[in-house]
């Protein structure tokens, strides 16, 4: 008989992720698909994995949303054909997602293990990895450019694309969106969205910020019909109103020099065009040639670094090789750089390094037994050393990309194409901080309030505590504020800040907790003491509110001890 949850309605509930369960799927005979769902309590990324074994029984996952009968494929296009293999996907909040773990033949041994887990977010601090996904629906990765394997963060919903850039000056990245209204889309360097801007291309969009202009060079690659064109976008995600037709079809690397004078750029993604040109973009009409192609080459990339030199990549698949080539404004080849020759044909893609122009990145994808992979290297430019070298495991469409196997190299990665950035900001770091008052009197036990204010926005803008107090605020926007007390008559106050600031100078720190305890004191002509009174000695006019029947002990205020009024 079929195994007791052999379709979509009668699938198993995962429960709470993360999970790690097995079935036993083999029965009558033959092995079966087994179905089961989870219910989405969060938007984020979920990594699942259905292993059976290297040898026979190999599941492959197809995901759905819907209900049974009436299922959808997601994500779109569906993870089909990923036998034995993790993948990684996004989930909305609230959402029930099924899993059918299809049969591959029949194994007497058919032990299906399913590995579920929701992604753990960190910190991705200034000068990690960033790259958004060329598949349609999949979301934006940023990885760690000190650690392998290690994924800092996806981003939701995020535009896919094979173009984007980043600006040195204030680390906003402009992104080409090829799947909603041909639009791009500008981000803070903390990547929340700014605006969109409207740039309509006939062939594929190219992107390369020029970093002495604080501004983008945005290219279409136009095609049979139409000339490559490039139009200028600035910091603000103004679309500049002068168009530099290039002339002919066809536009790979670009980029122009911080002058603003002169684009450089390749022509067709053909080893028979990969000189590098020049576009007077003065005068709006084109110049001769910087330095003629080089023979069975692909021009894949070109940066402009902040010397007034040109960093270019050059590749070719057969036989494959890879090597990167600096030259002065005059064409002089000033450095070589071989990567070797163990690449796929994915192309490789450069990036500026934050200390532009000491070195660049490239990003490069491995052939042979490091197949899947992807690796990140920061080349220091005047020796062509390997300053940072990371390896982290591609995903493509969201299916895990190097080869089957019982230990793969992580449960989450990087697309295996798309255009990448090294970040200017630190990414999902706390944006708020806290504020914390105590209060304490001297003597302790005094009932009196005290009446504070808080300026620069904090609410409640007035508040008042008694010895032993708390005020909180709680989520409070990076910035200035100040926190006073209106001090009594017959106190003083004293302030402990935990930064050290003035309580009226408080300068909040993403993710600080400012602590101020706030001690009053009675004055010396208002000081409290002890003192005993017992029946028969005392002031019935001063002290008519004390019923002593017995012996009491009292604070007594100082002066009226220093009249003779009071006191044993």
């Amino acid at each position: 008989m079929a195994i007791p949850n052999a379709d979509e309605f009668t699938a198993f509930d995962l429960g709470v992720l993360p999970v790690d369960v097995s079935q036993d799927v083999f029965d009558t005979g033959q092995s079966w698909t087994a179905w089961y769902f989870f219910d989405a309590p969060t938007t984020g990324e979920v990594g699942i994995w259905g292993f059976g074994d290297l040898v026979g029984y190999k599941p492959t996952i197809f995901i759905y949303t819907g209900i049974p009968g009436a299922l959808s494929s997601y994500p779109v296009p569906n993870l089909t054909f990923v036998q034995n293999k993790p993948v990684q996907i996004p989930v909305t909040a609230g959402t029930r997602y099924f899993l059918e773990f299809r049969r591959n033949g029949n194994f007497a041994t058919s032990i299906l293990r399913i590995r579920a887990e929701y992604f753990v977010p960190t910190v991705a601090p200034v000068g990690s990895i960033f790259t958004n996904d060329d598949t349609e629906g999949f979301p934006a990765v940023i990885v760690s450019s000190a650690t392998d394997f290690l994924t800092h963060r996806f981003l939701y919903p995020f535009p896919s694309g094979e173009a984007g850039d980043i600006l040195e000056g204030n680390g906003r990245i402009l992104i080409a969106d090829e799947f909603a209204d041909l639009n791009l889309k500008l981000y803070e360097n903390d990547l929340t969205f700014i605006t969109d801007v409207l740039f309509t291309w006939t062939g594929s969009p190219r992107i390369r910020a020029v970093q002495g202009g604080n501004k983008w060079y945005v290219g279409d690659t136009g095609n049979a019909f139409n000339f490559a064109s490039v139009r200028t976008v600035n910091a603000a995600g103004t679309l500049g109103g002068t168009i530099f037709n290039l002339g002919a079809a066809g536009l790979t690397g670009m980029a122009a020099n911080n002058a603003e004078t002169i684009l450089y750029y390749s022509g067709r993604l053909s080893s028979l065009n990969s000189e590098i040109r020049r576009w007077d973009l003065l005068t709006n009409s084109a110049m001769s040639d910087l330095v003629p192609a080089v023979g069975g080459y692909v021009v894949g990339d070109i940066l402009y670094l902040n010397d007034d030199t040109l960093v270019v990549s050059y590749f070719r698949t057969s036989p494959r090789d890879l090597f990167i080539r600096r030259y002065d404004v005059a064409g002089a080849t000033l450095n070589t750089y071989i990567l070797g020759t163990a690449f796929t044909v994915t192309l490789p893609r450069l990036a500026y390094a934050i200390d532009n122009p000491l070195s660049f990145w490239v990003w490069t994808h491995p052939s042979g037994a490091s197949f899947g992979l992807s690796v990140f290297k920061n080349i220091v430019v005047a020796t062509g050393a390997i300053a940072i070298n990371r390896t982290h495991a591609e995903y493509t469409a969201g299916a895990y990309f190097p080869a089957e196997t019982a230990t793969p190299f992580a449960r989450f990665g990087v697309p295996f194409s798309c255009p990448f950035m090294i970040t200017r900001a630190s990414i999902g770091a706390p944006t708020t901080g806290t504020i914390v008052i105590n209060k304490t009197t001297n003597p302790t036990g005094d009932p009196t309030l005290f009446t504070f204010n808080a300026g620069g926005g904090l609410t409640p803008a007035t508040f008042q505590l008694a010895d032993g107090g708390t005020q909180t605020y709680n989520n409070v926007p990076v910035g200035i504020y100040s926190i006073e007390e209106v001090v009594p008559a017959g106190w003083s106050v004293d302030y402990d800040v935990s930064d050290g600031s003035p309580p009226n100078l408080l300068s909040l720190q993403a993710g600080e907790v400012i602590i101020i305890n706030v001690t009053n004191t009675m004055t010396p002509n208002e000081r409290s003491g002890i003192y005993k009174i017992t029946p028969g000695k005392r002031n019935d006019t001063l002290w008519n509110d004390l019923t002593l029947g017995t012996t009491t002990v009292v604070k007594i205020p100082n002066p009226f001890v220093k009249t003779g009024l009071i006191g044993e």
